[in-house]
């Protein structure tokens, strides 16, 4: 029964992992294969498989001189130019194709910066916080084991 119960939350921490990787919902995830199973669950998270990263229309998360952009998940930049959209590895090439971008491209520089900053912080907190969850999930395993000796 122990090793049943073992196998049961290893099998949801692989589902959660599983499910960051696919950039979907982690906690979802895990309480739908806690309340189902992991076996199905995996079934459904390989099936429905990674999250589109891009869309069919244009979202644009701001305008540079006119030329409006957005970000991927790798900061680069897609702009909409005259000839469709355009992938700039960098800011700095984004900044450096617009003529005249001048002030706002520095600040837009600056938004980045910070940005790639913040997501620098919020993506260790995220390490932390699981690394906390199986330090939990850890100790529950310990107190069932000890319970099951005594």
């Amino acid at each position: 029964m122990l090793t049943v119960l073992l196998l049961y939350v290893v099998f949801t921490i692989i589902i959660g992992i599983l499910a960051a990787r696919f950039h979907r919902s982690v906690g979802g995830w895990i309480v739908l294969s806690l309340l189902i199973s992991p076996l199905i669950s995996g079934l459904i998270l390989l099936a429905s498989g990674p999250c589109k990263e891009e869309s069919e229309t244009f979202h644009s998360h701001g305008s540079l001189a006119g030329v409006p952009y957005r970000f991927q998940r790798d900061w680069s930049i897609d702009a909409m130019m005259l000839d469709g959209v355009v992938r700039f590895h960098t800011v700095g090439d984004f900044i450096a194709a617009i003529p005249n971008a001048g002030k706002a491209g520095e600040k837009l520089r600056l938004r980045v910066a910070i940005a790639k900053a913040k997501a620098k912080r919020d993506k260790n907190a995220s390490k932390r916080e699981l690394l906390f969850a199986v330090g939990i999930v850890g100790f529950v395993i310990l107190l069932i084991v000890l319970a099951n000796l005594g």
